[in-house]
């Protein structure tokens, strides 16, 4: 499924599961990211998705499109 990959942040954070759910399967779904992935922040008491968008059937290298993305910010 494809919100295994976040479950546990969702569990360790509920607060916050609602819209790391939602931006997470918007990102990989309607966006179309690749290699998104959940960094924990635990001093914050939150975690926030890092990824690369996709053109034309290739990732981008880091320095054109990566991006971190804040669920609560």
């Amino acid at each position: 499924m494809k919100l295994d990959q976040i479950s546990s942040y969702c569990d360790k954070y509920p607060q916050e599961a609602s819209n790391l759910s939602q931006v997470y399967l918007d990102l990989t779904t309607v966006k179309s990211w690749a290699e998104v992935k959940v960094k924990d922040i635990e001093p914050l008491q939150r975690c926030v998705l890092l990824g690369r968008t996709k053109v034309h059937d290739r990732i981008n290298p880091p320095s054109d499109n990566s991006a971190i993305y804040d669920p609560l910010g």
